[in-house]
């Protein structure tokens, strides 16, 4: 598989990257999705999230595809992954790309009291293949995660993917008041389950 955040592309590779001090003033709103925000996990790995309309968000691990250029995912509501591609110079390449299509009732925003949404998901890859999974997005009850001094509305969301290879697990955080999705675990049948662990959220323009 070339990518692990998503079905087929299952939970990305964490960039190592050395952890980065966040000021407790620096929480982040809705606002600062506009211009992107970088996600930090105490394993050591960064992302970055930035909106780009329509409930989609852009999700960015930088150095991390093949060759070292970029792994790039468009998701709705950072959780449904749309599109997944490889990116070299800040150029996604149709050779690396991966579209996804859902088949089943509307997609289910990211609400509490545990609804789900449950359908076929169809990955097409580079020449017209086609890999198609059952697919189970089960939303828990609103929490709050503290970061520093930061403190945010957030809600924990478990996917599940079951294809003819076995099943495939991740676990979200997704933050209401934001509007995206962050990652923190995954694993897959025969596998040790992975937890991450968030540390911070700051800004695209933080040192």
């Amino acid at each position: 598989m070339l990518f692990e955040r998503s079905a087929t592309v299952f939970c990305a590779g964490i960039l190592v990257l050395a952890a980065f001090d966040v000021q407790a003033s620096e929480c982040m709103t809705a606002a600062n999705l506009a211009q992107g925000i970088h996600v930090d996990y105490s394993e050591g790995g960064s992302g970055m999230y930035r909106a780009i309309g329509d409930d989609l968000v852009e999700f960015v691990e930088a150095g991390t595809a093949e060759g070292g250029g970029d792994l790039r995912f468009v998701s709705r509501f950072g959780l449904y992954d749309i599109e997944a591609s490889a990116r070299i110079d800040g150029v996604s390449s149709s050779d690396h790309q991966v579209r996804y299509d859902y088949e089943g009732s509307p997609l289910v925003p990211p609400v509490a009291k545990a609804l789900a949404w449950t359908g076929q998901v169809i990955a097409t890859f580079p020449g017209d293949q086609h890999f198609q999974q059952t697919a189970a997005y089960v939303f828990g009850e609103e929490g709050q995660t503290v970061l520093g001094e930061c403190r945010y509305r957030s809600l924990p969301v478990n996917v599940t993917f079951i294809g003819e290879g076995g099943w495939e697990g991740q676990a979200f955080v997704y933050f209401p008041d934001l509007g995206f999705a962050a990652l923190t675990g995954h694993s897959r049948q025969g596998a040790e389950a992975q937890s991450l662990t968030l540390s911070a959220l700051r800004p695209t323009d933080a040192p």
